[in-house]
């Protein structure tokens, strides 16, 4: 199945093969790129060594077409958000932590809600999350 990924901010695309492409910026301001496993529960990255993240550090998430964070702190700080695409046009929303270390995706569309990774967040209203995204 192809999947795309998507910025809500510039409509980029931000996934190569199997791994998408985002900017992390860590608390010392340094930057780069870091590859993500597409597949949604997989926490797998690379990213270049000299970028360092502490356990439990907040990563500011950016697009790396637009330079526009993906957060959304007016409804979660430890959120971020963008969209993905699948080969039959559905659109969904898929929210992920920013907070290093932590394993929590959710995958939402119109009607359902699907948690992935050991550390999700319990029942939160995502009913309202897009018009936190812009």
């Amino acid at each position: 199945m192809k999947i795309d990924f998507i910025c809500p901010h510039c409509n980029g695309y931000l996934n190569v093969k199997e791994s998408l492409i985002l900017t992390a910026v860590n608390k010392h301001n340094s930057a780069g790129l870091v590859f993500i496993d597409v597949r949604l529960g997989v926490y797998k990255a690379q990213m270049h060594p000299t970028l360092q993240f502490s356990d439990g550090e907040h990563v500011d998430f950016r697009c790396p077409v637009c330079a526009h964070s993906l957060g959304v702190p007016k409804f979660d700080k430890r959120l971020c958000a963008l969209y993905m695409r699948d080969d039959n046009d559905w659109q969904s929303t898929i929210v992920f932590s920013s907070i290093y270390g932590e394993k929590c995706t959710y995958k939402i569309t119109e009607k359902t809600v699907e948690a992935f990774g050991d550390d999700n967040y319990g029942k939160l209203d995502f009913t309202s999350i897009s018009e936190y995204m812009f």
